[in-house]
């Protein structure tokens, strides 16, 4: 088993390596024969020039997963924030070859009307707060986001694994009206509107069994 990793806007290297150490450690206690962290155009260890592209990172996640599947060995998928948003893409078009993805976990997506405020109402504040985590964005990012609230009806029943949605309780990036929307809209029964972690916000750096048994059992 592998356990491979979409991250959010904080680059995963720097800022979040915390968050990330502790799902390393945990693949290695299990003897998974590999944790696959990812990084895309935009975070600063990608490169010293991009901005995060919706298509660019779904064609980094059609590759990435395609590279896996010709290994012929099961995987989980873990995705972190913005991370949801083009694996999201990529669901609701999986190649009908994909057959090792055991699991899909969405941490931390955030509803339309967020991004509107992130990217449109107040850009310059959060491009800034972005740049503290390692992350660039451009407001035209907006125009590449397809909403959750619509896109979880574009996925098929058909898909090979569950796909568990969910965050930290405290987490204002995945509020729980934002929650219970999706339970209301929500008709497949491959997708899972699992319950918040209590006490836990956007971003875990420390064990938390209910956060380790959601990813990993």
């Amino acid at each position: 088993m592998k356990l491979v990793v979409f991250p959010g806007g904080a680059d995963p290297r720097t800022t979040y390596k915390d968050v990330y150490t502790i799902l390393e450690d945990e693949a290695k206690r299990r003897a998974y024969t590999e944790f696959i962290l990812k990084n895309f155009p935009g975070h600063y260890s990608y490169d010293d020039c991009s901005w995060f592209s919706m298509k660019e990172t779904v064609k980094i996640i059609y590759s990435s997963i395609s590279e896996l599947e010709k290994k012929e060995e099961f995987y989980i998928v873990l995705c972190r924030s913005v991370g949801c948003n083009p694996f999201i893409e990529f669901l609701k078009s999986i190649p009908k070859n994909v057959t090792y993805l055991k699991k899909v976990v969405l941490w931390g997506p955030s509803p339309y009307y967020l991004w509107y405020k992130l990217l449109k109402n107040d850009f310059l504040g959060s491009a800034g707060e972005f740049i503290k985590k390692g992350f660039r964005v451009c407001s035209e990012l907006f125009d590449e986001i397809y909403p959750l609230e619509l896109s979880i009806s574009e996925i098929s029943k058909e898909l090979p694994c569950n796909i568990y949605i969910t965050s930290g309780e405290l987490d204002e990036f995945y509020p729980e009206h934002f929650r219970q929307l999706l339970m209301a809209i929500n008709t497949n029964p491959k997708i899972i509107l699992a319950e918040r972690i209590r006490g836990e916000r956007h971003a875990i750096d420390k064990y938390n069994k209910e956060y380790i048994d959601l990813i990993f059992e």
